[in-house]
C-alpha cells in the first residue's frame, strides 16, 4: 500500500496567487493527490499519517533560475574586492585547481543547500559536467 499524508496548514498557496486558509494537501506515494479543505481531506483516509503545519503556509517548491552548484566548496575562500573581473578569474583558478571528486560533492552539498532552503528546482549552469555525473548516478566518487 501507498503511503499516505495529509498535511494541514493555517495557509496554502494555490495557483495564481489564491490562499485557502485554512488549507490541507492530501499526498499518496509521494504524489499530491488533492488540496483542499482540512475537514474534507481528513474523511479521504483512515490510515494516512496526519501532519499538523499550526500557523505555518504550505507554499509549492521555489526555483533557483541561476546556480552554479559545483562551486559551492569555494563559498569563502576567494578575496572580495571592488574588481569584478579579478575575482572571477580567481573564481576559475580555484575551480581548475580543484579535484572532480570535490566539485561533485561540492554540487551535492549545493543542491541539499537549495533543497534545505525551498528550492526544489534549479537551472545549474554546470560548466564541469561534476552536477550532472552526481545527479545521473554517474560519478566515480559518490
Amino acid at each position: 500500500m501507498e503511503r499516505e499524508t495529509i498535511f494541514s496548514a493555517a495557509r496554502v498557496l494555490l495557483p495564481h496567487g489564491v490562499w485557502l486558509a485554512p488549507g490541507a494537501v492530501f499526498v499518496r506515494g509521494g504524489r499530491i493527490e488533492e488540496i483542499g479543505e482540512p475537514k474534507r481531506l481528513h474523511t479521504r483516509s483512515a490510515s494516512a499519517d496526519r501532519i499538523d503545519l499550526c500557523g505555518h503556509a504550505l507554499l509549492p517548491g521555489m526555483v533557483n533560475a541561476h546556480a552554479h552548484l559545483e562551486l559551492t566548496g569555494l563559498a569563502g575562500r576567494l578575496p572580495r574586492g571592488a574588481d569584478f573581473g579579478a575575482w572571477v578569474r580567481g573564481l576559475v583558478q580555484a575551480r581548475a585547481r580543484s579535484s572532480a571528486g570535490e566539485l561533485e560533492r561540492a554540487a551535492a552539498s549545493g543542491a541539499r543547500m537549495c533543497l534545505g532552503g525551498g528550492a526544489t528546482t534549479v537551472g545549474d549552469l554546470d560548466a564541469t559536467g561534476c552536477a550532472e555525473r552526481v545527479f545521473a548516478g554517474r560519478s566515480p566518487s559518490s
